[in-house]
């Protein structure tokens, strides 16, 4: 049974490194030529390995850019769920050392995969996918507001949904912009700016108690 353990364990590794590879391939090549005019020649060539290899692991190229997108939106959704339930309490406490240590924490990841993220929100990339970002942040934030046991009160003279689009686009925006500096700031740095924001101009808006 262990060595039957152990040869699983290097085998997942195996496919682990493959799969990196080949996610590495696409990021390259997304910049260089665009997904549209990508071949799956191209991958396993950039890869450096047979396209029978490739097709052990997805069947095409939209296969392999939906894995890569589901399994970061499945990276940002786990840290979402941690993030925004605390920050919704903290701000109602007045307390931010809790959501600010998330914060780093997803923006780490970010950086992590930082260069995908960008090739993916190019215009060479997959136009569709900031928006399954930008959903996925909507539905864990009305995920959390409906179930959180408090009361939340929005500005009369702004609509909720606006409220929250303002939100939303502020706080990816300062994200997006950060990934794509040549010379980022540090995950610090940039928890700071975001808690900054979460610190003033929500709280015109939004009212938590």
């Amino acid at each position: 049974m262990k060595l039957l353990r152990g040869v699983e364990m290097a085998n997942d590794k195996r496919a682990a490194q493959t799969e990196h590879k080949i996610e590495e391939a696409l990021t390259v090549l997304i910049n260089q030529k665009g997904f549209n005019n990508i071949s799956v020649t191209d991958i396993t060539r950039e890869a450096k390995i047979s396209r029978g290899t490739f097709y052990i692991h997805y069947l095409d190229k939209v296969d392999l850019l939906n894995h890569v997108e589901d399994n970061l939106l499945q990276k940002l959704q786990k840290i979402l769920e941690e993030v925004i339930p605390r920050a919704i309490e903290q701000q109602r406490d007045g307390a931010w050392e809790v959501p600010y240590k998330a914060v780093i924490s997803t923006l780490n990841q970010f950086l992590v995969d930082r260069e995908l993220i960008i090739a993916l929100l190019s215009t060479r990339g997959d136009p569709a996918f900031l928006t399954r970002v930008k959903d996925l942040f909507s539905q864990e934030i009305h995920r959390d507001i409906n179930s959180y046991q408090g009361t939340i009160s929005y500005d009369n003279n702004i609509p909720p949904d606006y409220i929250e689009e303002i939100v939303l686009n502020a706080l990816m925006g300062i994200v997006l912009h950060w990934l794509s500096k040549d010379q980022p700031e540090s995950p610090d740095e940039v928890a700071q700016i975001i808690m900054y924001y979460c610190e003033t101009a929500p709280k015109e808006w939004i009212t938590i108690d």
